[in-house]
C-alpha cells in the first residue's frame, strides 16, 4: 500500500501574488481551464508526491495462515490450526517460523515449533511455503505435519 497526495505549487508571476491566484482559480471553474494570460497569472502545478516511507510494506511484512491435520497416531489426529510468524530473510528467499499447540482433543495437545522451507512461487505472483515437522511427544505418542500454507503476496 502506499498515499498518494497531491499539493499545489505556485510559480511565482507578475503583480500581486494573491490577487493572481485567486483570478487562476476563478478561471479554472468558469471555463474549465486556465486563461491565455498566463504570464501575469501565477501557474498552478498540481505535484503528487508518493510517499514511500512509513506506508510502504516490505515484500517480508507478511504471514500465512493453515488448516491441516496431524498424521494419525494412536487411532486419532489432532487438527492444526495455525498462522505463522514474519517472513525471516534466508539466502534468496525467506522462510517462516511457527510455534503453538494443536487443537485438544482425546483428552491432549501436542506443542510445536517448525521452521517452514523457502518461498514456493505461484503462477498468480504469490507463494506458499513447504511445512514438514512432528509434534512434541505427549501421552505416549506425537504427530507428523505436513503441507504448504495458505498463499500470501509476492515472492
Amino acid at each position: 500500500m502506499f498515499t498518494v497526495i497531491a499539493r499545489s505549487v505556485t510559480r511565482k508571476g507578475r503583480g500581486n501574488n494573491r490577487a493572481e491566484k485567486k483570478s487562476s482559480v476563478r478561471t479554472r471553474k468558469n471555463h474549465g481551464e486556465i486563461s491565455s494570460k498566463k504570464s501575469s497569472l501565477n501557474i498552478v502545478l498540481r505535484e503528487v508526491i508518493i510517499l514511500v516511507g512509513q506506508n510502504m510494506r516490505s515484500a517480508l511484512d507478511h504471514n500465512h495462515g493453515s488448516v491441516t491435520h496431524t498424521s494419525c497416531d494412536h487411532n486419532h489426529a489432532h487438527q492444526c490450526l495455525d498462522i505463522s510468524g514474519p517472513a525471516i530473510p534466508m539466502g534468496n528467499s525467506h522462510v517462516h517460523r511457527s510455534e503453538g499447540y494443536v487443537l485438544y482433543e482425546y483428552g491432549h495437545a501436542h506443542y510445536y515449533s517448525a521452521l517452514s522451507g523457502p518461498s514456493i512461487p505461484l503462477k498468480n505472483g504469490w507463494h506458499v511455503h513447504n511445512w514438514y515437522f512432528y509434534t512434541s511427544l505427549d501421552n505416549g505418542h506425537r504427530h507428523r505435519v505436513s503441507g504448504v500454507d495458505m498463499p500470501a503476496p509476492g515472492i
